[in-house]
């Protein structure tokens, strides 16, 4: 095997693209793009996880009960003989029902960001 100067170069820059820094954050980085990697106990993971189901559930039966709560409240509402009935007050209470439940969900998303923000802070070498 010839050894020419870009194999050389080659062989430094990958040398230097795994940097191990005390603790169990690790940077990587390759061409223009740098990553930074932390380990992750199983506890951790099966919160994340938790938080996930959850989110998406919430998420889920928000955006259906908003959006057929708000599809028949506008339907009854610009009918030409519009009055109020069980019909009109029970999709104008699904539709806030819903958007409770979606906001619930982002919420539950803002938790779970925090924790994996806990994560990485927890990470950073003193």
């Amino acid at each position: 095997m010839v050894d020419d100067p870009e194999s050389g170069a080659r062989r430094a820059a990958q040398r230097k693209a795994l940097q191990v820094t005390p603790g169990a954050r690790i940077e990587t980085s390759y061409l223009q793009r740098k990553s930074e990697v932390v380990a992750v106990n199983r506890n951790d993971l099966s919160d994340l996880l938790a938080f996930d189901g959850l989110e998406f559930g919430l998420t889920t039966l928000g955006q259906f009960f908003l959006a057929g709560g708000l599809w028949l409240f506008v339907e009854n509402i610009l009918s030409p003989e519009f009055e109020w009935s069980a019909l009109t007050g029970f999709s104008l209470a699904s539709a806030i029902f819903g958007a409770i439940l979606w906001v619930a969900g982002f919420h539950v998303r803002s938790i779970k960001q925090t924790k994996i923000n806990r994560i990485f802070e927890e990470t950073t070498p003193s």
